[in-house]
């Protein structure tokens, strides 16, 4: 490819990239593309050229440092939150039912209501364990990672889980934790410790939780997935997802808006043929459907998209 050719091809992959909001790729294609320009000494017009692509670089870090330094929008009110706890809780019995409208108001985005209806779930067997994962998540989302660490004491000293629920639960937080390179320790009181081990199965990191069972059956707990792309930009490529939320078979994702190109791939319906899930216990491969791609509207993770999976075998 001549020199002429791969400058054109740069500035083509900058504008491409612009348009589908990835602007930090966009401005390392302009540079690349400058950086050979100023290479070449006998190219006409060369410094009208190179002002040009600076001219570009200075546009893109301008929308780029927009939207880095964009400011929270507001929770939303009471009464719309009251209404995504409605709108999105399907489940037919009275525990699971309130479960699922505070994951949909985490999805959402408004973690301090979310935390405080999954925290008034905690006195109730069914649901407990589902809900204290589910705070978890919460602060994993907020990156309240001290917090999150404080609160798993807090449940260590008050006698509210099994000794096996709640190594279930220390795995579950430190398995994410290191997932996401965070160098944080979730440990168990010795006290706690030593009675678990006198009840401690083998089989522990392939069994379900007792306080799960009449939920639909639950999968292991993901920590995050890798899809092949069967579509799009990326087809052929494994791209992998941290998994916000889960609630039985169906898994959450958040997707930044500047994926454009992506989620345009991953419409409502679409098979998802080749998924390796990645839990703290293992990992397996299976199938799902999208069966939800909305755009966050409103709250701290407006313009991002909050993406669905039904898990639909393993």
């Amino acid at each position: 490819m001549n020199v002429a050719v791969k400058i054109k091809t740069l500035l083509q992959e900058a504008e491409l990239y612009r348009s589908q909001g990835l602007l930090k790729e966009s401005i390392g294609k302009y540079r690349a593309a400058a950086d050979i320009l100023q290479k070449v000494d006998k190219v006409k017009n060369r410094d009208a050229y190179l002002e040009g692509i600076a001219r570009k670089i200075r546009a893109v870090e301008k929308e780029l440092d927009a939207f880095l330094n964009a400011p929270a929008a507001p929770e939303m009110t009471a009464a719309v939150q009251d209404l995504i706890k409605e709108k999105f809780a399907f489940a037919k019995d009275a525990d699971s039912q309130p479960l699922e409208g505070a994951i949909a108001l985490a999805k959402f985005g408004q973690y301090g209501r979310a935390l405080e209806e999954f925290r008034s779930l905690l006195a109730k067997e069914p649901v407990k364990v589902a809900a204290a994962k589910n705070i978890i998540r919460c602060h994993i989302s907020r990156e309240s990672f001290d917090e999150g660490i404080e609160e798993f004491r807090q449940w260590d000293g008050d006698g509210l889980f099994s000794p096996q629920q709640l190594e279930n639960l220390r795995v579950f937080f430190q398995g994410v934790l290191d997932k996401r390179g965070i160098e944080k320790t979730v440990e168990i009181a010795q006290s706690g410790a030593e009675t678990f081990q006198e009840i401690e199965s083998p089989e522990l990191d392939l069994q379900l939780d007792q306080s799960d069972a009449g939920q639909e059956e639950e999968l292991l707990d993901i920590s995050s997935i890798g899809v092949l792309m069967e579509d799009g930009p990326q087809t052929g490529e494994r791209v992998e997802f941290d998994v916000s939320f889960q609630s039985g078979k169906e898994i959450s994702l958040l997707i930044p808006s500047r994926e454009k190109g992506m989620i345009e791939h991953l419409r409502v319906g679409t098979k998802l043929n080749d998924i390796e899930f990645y839990s703290p216990f293992a990992m397996f491969q299976g199938a799902g459907i999208v069966t939800s791609n909305t755009k966050i509207a409103t709250g701290p993770k407006r313009g991002d998209f909050s993406l669905d999976i039904k898990v639909t075998s393993t």
